[in-house]
């Protein structure tokens, strides 16, 4: 159906991501979406022995309470997540405005070393893949949002 959260009238993953993180602000209030999309399988589970480090000056998302994150996934220590989801195959972490702009450049900078290829990015957003999580992170004068989602290959 168009306009159902998860669908896309084309853009592939990046399209479904944008569907996805459109369908997070609705859960946290900021915009309107009323179909959700079918649950794709749960993460497999990495033992603590094969997890990535985060980068210096960070702190994983897991170590955030966001249980279901990706391991070594990370944000700068110094940005507070404001609200956020934690879902088994959606995360979702929303930041002060203020702090979008950190955020951002973090995430361009650490990315790829946390093992996500880049897809696109702006002045304000960037969406990237790795081999089973994709997500996007997007600010604006009213919000900042990372937004996270497991998808089976």
């Amino acid at each position: 159906m168009p306009g159902e959260c998860g669908r896309t009238d084309g853009g592939g993953a990046a399209g479904r991501l944008a569907a996805c993180l459109v369908a997070a602000l609705v859960a946290t209030g900021v915009a309107g979406c009323s179909a959700v999309a079918p649950r794709p399988a749960p993460p497999p589970s990495i033992s603590p022995s094969s997890a990535p480090s985060v980068p210096y000056g960070s702190t994983s998302l897991r170590d955030l309470n966001f249980t279901h994150a990706p391991s070594g996934f990370a944000i700068p220590s110094d940005t507070p997540v404001i609200a956020g989801v934690n879902l088994k195959a959606v995360i979702t972490a929303q930041f002060n405005v203020s702090d979008g702009p950190e955020v951002l450049s973090f995430l361009l900078v650490h990315l790829p070393g946390m093992g996500y290829e880049i897809t696109g990015s702006s002045d304000d957003s960037v969406v990237f893949q790795g081999a089973v999580w994709h997500g996007a992170f997007t600010m604006s004068a009213t919000t900042a949002m990372l937004t996270l989602r497991y998808e089976d290959q």
